[in-house]
């Protein structure tokens, strides 16, 4: 396990299993916290000795979003947050789809369902779905065209 990026993805589903069902917890693996007070999981894991992930350089830590939600949320609190997140998704797509919203606002919450797909794919190489100010444009975005479509519904 040379390479940073790879490392965490392996590493994390190791540290899900470990800690079945909810993970390591917060600031423990992938993380911000973890990188400014290095967890011992990296060392314990073995990840230490990669460029990017020891003590001294920290470097690739926070490269990524999903190895910090498998490991600290374990394997069900990945999958509640998966479930809320297509949720919200699906119940925006299914109103577009039935109609009866104005054609801005469909446009807005069409944009506000492309963007969410864009933002959990590039969660796989980013931290793009908990760093500010992207973040908050996500689902700033993903909030209002679900609030139109609750809106539509009253």
């Amino acid at each position: 396990m040379s390479v940073s990026r790879i490392a965490m993805y392996e590493t994390a589903f190791k540290i899900a299993a470990d800690y079945f069902p909810l993970g390591a917890g917060f600031g423990q693996f992938g993380s911000w916290m973890s990188r400014i007070y290095y967890s011992p999981l990296y060392e314990k894991y073995g990840l230490s000795s990669i460029y990017g992930l020891s003590k001294e350089a920290p470097y690739h830590i926070t490269d990524t979003f999903y190895p910090m939600l498998i490991a600290e949320l374990g394997f069900l609190g990945c999958f509640i947050y998966l479930v809320f997140i297509f949720n919200i998704s699906y119940s925006i797509f299914i109103k577009l789809k039935s109609g009866g919203l104005p054609p801005l606002k469909r446009v807005f919450c069409l944009a506000g369902i492309v963007i969410m797909i864009e933002g959990l794919i590039e969660g796989i190489a980013t931290h793009s779905l908990i760093n500010p100010p992207y973040s908050y444009f996500i689902f700033g975005v993903l909030g209002m065209a679900y609030s139109l479509k609750k809106n539509k519904d009253k």
